[in-house]
Parts: structure tokens; sequence; C-alpha cells
């Protein structure tokens, strides 16, 4: 790819300015290094040795850092490291003074380091506006920065300062660089052993499951756990009975994957607007519903970088049909999911926010909790004692030790055009559950409704309910109106 040179002074001016005094500490001075392409005839001019001779070993106080390009993450992906990529981020006009010198590559400006940036915030500031001329959307200028012709990430500024990471709540402002725990997640622009860049580039995260060199929740732990300063403790939450897979340990389990940058734009994410859109990778801010965005791992085709776990509970992962059925219309559509479930984790099955019970031939009691989850909306006396809607066909399977899950999908019916959520799927197709279909009937045949009279066709625990038919009218609910 042809690559323009880099927008710099010219030569002469260098080394006049290297010759000049010293600017204040701290003091933004206007760079003037060479051209990237002639960069190792300005270094030979100049110094003794090459940049990769000198920084491949400690310099004073200074570590080796040549070998950090060779890191898990890392900002320049070609070999050998040339002379030209290390002018693009370092100004060398006054090298000999001691202080690391940085140039912005769209305004030629120049921030000049007093103090160590992974220790010190006021020095870690210096770096924002360096970092983001070129994770601003067109690389150096239109250009991209390095020799390997690579396209940084986008960071969008506006949306940078607008965000909770930014303002940083009690842990005080954040910024791009710092020491992975209190005020920035990157350090070294060199390389990490970690995932994108983060920090502290050479050493372990809190402990986390699996291998915390893959892992970004080990980043997203330090502020986001029992001690904050995150108000929102998500690390407990994975540690639940239930949750999504970002471990690596859970990945390779059960063939799950999904992960925090999947969900949140931490560039981006604040209290107005905490998801993004994981069909963009978790780039573009969420402009949907809460269901739509559910939908658009659960529906069936999730994007590139998410995936089912091998097996599935109940009917499986594709819940794209909850749309319009019974329990959505009931609860107002567009944030229904969180009506039952819970986004990261949860002591019950399925992220679901109290106990429901799946297991056949559980003895059930009224006011044991089994079911606690449908009682929130639905009348448990009502459903399960009463002579109700379904004449005693509800309190006879209850005395049966049969679960909801044997007759109803809590998320849609097999018929679509049933509001009963009947669907006998489950049931059959589990192998903890007496149930199955027989004498030529499935799932697409095994139920009929026909204005208030309903009929089953299907073998429950050895006995045949061909055909069992009942009446019903509309289910007894509470009032939806008051939380809905």
């Amino acid at each position: 790819m042809h690559r323009r040179k880099m927008t710099y002074f010219p030569l002469a001016a260098a080394v006049a300015t290297a010759a000049a005094a010293t600017p204040l500490l701290g003091q933004q001075q206007k760079g003037t290094p060479p051209t990237s392409d002639d960069a190792a005839g300005f270094v030979a001019a100049q110094f003794p040795k090459t940049c990769i001779d000198c920084h491949s070993v400690q310099q004073g106080n200074r570590r080796p850092v040549i070998d950090e390009f060779g890191l898990a993450s890392h900002h320049l992906s070609t070999d050998p490291l040339r002379i030209k990529d290390c002018v693009v981020c370092h100004d060398l006009s006054a090298h000999r003074e001691g202080n690391v010198r940085l140039n912005n590559v769209d305004t030629g400006q120049v921030y000049m380091l007093t103090g160590d940036p992974m220790t010190n915030p006021a020095e870690a500031a210096k770096l924002e506006p360096f970092c983001l001329a070129c994770h601003d959307g067109n690389g150096a200028n239109g250009q991209p920065p390095f020799s390997d012709n690579n396209m940084p990430w986008e960071i969008d500024a506006t949306l940078w300062v607008q965000s909770s990471h930014y303002a940083g709540g009690s842990a005080g402002p954040m910024t791009c660089f710092g020491d992975g725990e209190t005020f920035g997640c990157h350090s070294s622009g060199h390389g990490s052993i970690k995932r994108q860049h983060l920090a502290p580039f050479d050493g372990g995260q809190p402990p986390v499951q699996g291998d915390p060199l893959r892992e970004e929740e080990g980043m997203c732990y330090t502020c986001h756990d029992a001690d904050g300063p995150s108000i929102y403790d998500q690390e407990s939450s994975f540690g639940m009975n239930s949750h999504h897979n970002v471990s690596l340990i859970d990945q390779q389990a059960d063939g799950s994957k999904v992960e925090c940058l999947n969900c949140h734009n931490p560039h981006a994410a604040n209290s107005a607007n905490r998801i993004a859109d994981p069909d963009s990778g978790g780039w573009t801010p969420w402009g949907g519903t809460k269901e739509a965005f559910c939908l658009t791992c659960h529906d069936g085709d999730p994007p590139a970088n998410v995936a089912y776990p091998a097996t599935a509970n109940g009917t499986g992962y594709d819940k794209s049909s909850f749309v319009g059925a019974t329990h959505d219309t009931e609860m107002g559509g567009g944030s229904s999911c969180i009506h039952c479930h819970s986004q990261h984790g949860s002591d019950q099955d399925s992220l679901l926010h109290s106990r429901y019970n799946t297991i056949d031939n559980m003895r059930y009691y009224v006011g044991d909790g089994k079911y606690a989850q449908c009682w929130q909306c639905h009348d448990e006396n009502a459903t399960t004692q009463s002579t109700n809607a379904f004449g005693s066909r509800h309190r006879l399977h209850m005395d049966d030790n049969v679960p909801c899950i044997m007759c109803h999908d809590t998320h849609a019916p097999r018929d679509v055009a049933e509001s009963g959520l009947i669907n006998f799927d489950f049931a059959v197709f589990s192998p903890n559950h007496d149930a199955s279909y027989y004498n030529g009937y499935d799932g697409s045949n095994s139920f009929w409704f026909s204005g208030n009279s309903g009929n089953c066709y299907i073998l429950c625990h050895g006995k045949s309910h061909t055909s069992k038919s009942y009446s019903r009218s509309p289910n007894p609910m509470v009032d939806c109106t008051p939380c809905h």
C-alpha cells in the first residue's frame, strides 16, 4: 500500500531544535522530528547507535522496550522493527535531554513526559490527545501510521468524554494510559502480555478464572468487583450458579463464547446508554429496545464471535418466537426479558430472578417457592388449587408432581396462534422427563385448541393422552398494568 510521508517538519529544523534550550518541565512544545522515511539517516547522523540497538537493553533507569513488540498485543505487526516506525510516535529533537517526547500525528504537537504515566495520573493525562490522534478514525492524517499498513481501532472522542469511565466516578477521572486499577486501562505503547494493550503490560491482574492473559474481564473486575470503586459488582454476578460464560474455563467446558465487549463499549458506556450493539462487535451504542438487544444473540443467528453452548436447556437459545407471544405482549414488550432474567448472573437457573422448578416428580406445596418466578405475575392459589379457567386440570397435574415446563414454554407456544404457551418439546426431548410423542403425533399436532376447548395427544408417564380434552377461559393473572 502506498504511504505518503508523515506531515512533520524538515530535517534541518530538527537539528536546530535539538540544540535549543530545554523547555520547561511539562511544557508542550512543537516537535521537529524527521519524516518517517528520513528517520534512519537522521538517527545515523545524530546517534552512535540505532533506536533498536539502544532500546533492546536497559538505558539508565529506562527499561528495554524492543521485546515488548513481540508480546500478546502490540502496536506494530511487522518484523523486523523499523526506525521509521519509532519516529511516528517519538520526537527525537531533544532526545539526549532524557525526557520521553511524543508526537501528535495530526497537529505536530509534542507532549513531553516528566514522570512515569503508569504511576502518575497527571503524566498519563498528557497522553490522551496523543493516543486519540491515531485512534480517531483516520489514523495518521488519513494514512496507516506504521509500516504494517494497519489502521488503528477508532475511538469516538465525543462518546469517550461522555462515558462513565472517562468521568471515573468515585475513582476520579480516567484516561487511556495508567496502572490498570485506578486511573487508566492501557500501559506501554509498545506491547502487553494481555489483550488490547491492557495494563499492567508486564504483570497479572487479580486472580480470575482461566487464563488472565486472554480474558479482558480480569481488567473489568479490578473496578467491577466487591470492593469497587464501581457500584456494580459484576465479578460476583459471573460467579453465580447461572451466568453468561465470559471466562475461558466456562467457554472451554461447554463450547460457548461471549465477552464483556460483546455487550459493552468501555470507551462509550454511560448511565444513559450502558450497552452496545453486539452485531457491531460491541462498538456502536445500542439504540433499540432491551428485548431487541437480547434477541441480537438469542435469535438463532448470533454474531460471529458469540457462540451458544453445545447443549441447550429447555427449548434452546433461539428465542426469536418470543416476540408477540403471550408473555411478551402481557408485559408490554420492549423490556420483557429483564422482568424474568438477570443480565449477568443469578443463583437461579437460566439467569432467572426467582426459582422455577423444571424437575419432574418433585412434590409441590402451595407457598414452598418452587415456582416463585411464575407467581410474580400469576396467582398461585388460583392457578394450582382452585377450580379455575382450566377446570381442575392444573390442580390435577400439580398433585401428580408435573412441573409447569412439561406443558408450557415460557417464551412461546409451538403453535404461534395459541395463547396458553403450550409446547411439549421440552418434556419429550429432555432425558429427565417421561414423555413422548406417539401414534404419529409430534410437536406440530400433539395439541389442538379451538374456541374454549383444548385436546392433548401425548404419552406422559406411560399414560395415554389420546386424547385428553378440557375447556378453558383466559388464564387467571394478577393485574399487569401497575408493573408493566
